[in-house]
């Protein structure tokens, strides 16, 4: 387990995959989450407790550019 800390607030509305809700927070700027490794994926919870994959392919998570641009490692 990781502990990450978000660095930019992401909204649902920014993924396609998820029905369009722009009001919807999934990761506030300045929370911490606890991130989880489920090779080849890394894993943690959003706001509501639904799982997200927030980094992928990588074996280290501060190698993924998505994350690198909303999260930091603690």
């Amino acid at each position: 387990m990781e502990l990450v800390q978000c660095i930019q607030t992401v909204y649902a509305s920014e993924h396609e995959w998820i029905e369009p809700d722009h009001d919807r927070i999934l990761f506030r700027k300045g929370h911490v989450y606890p991130v989880f490794p489920e090779p080849p994926y890394w894993l943690t919870q959003d706001e509501e407790g639904e799982r997200h994959i927030i980094a992928d392919g990588r074996e280290e998570i501060s190698e993924d550019p998505w994350f690198s641009m909303h999260f930091q490692v603690l």
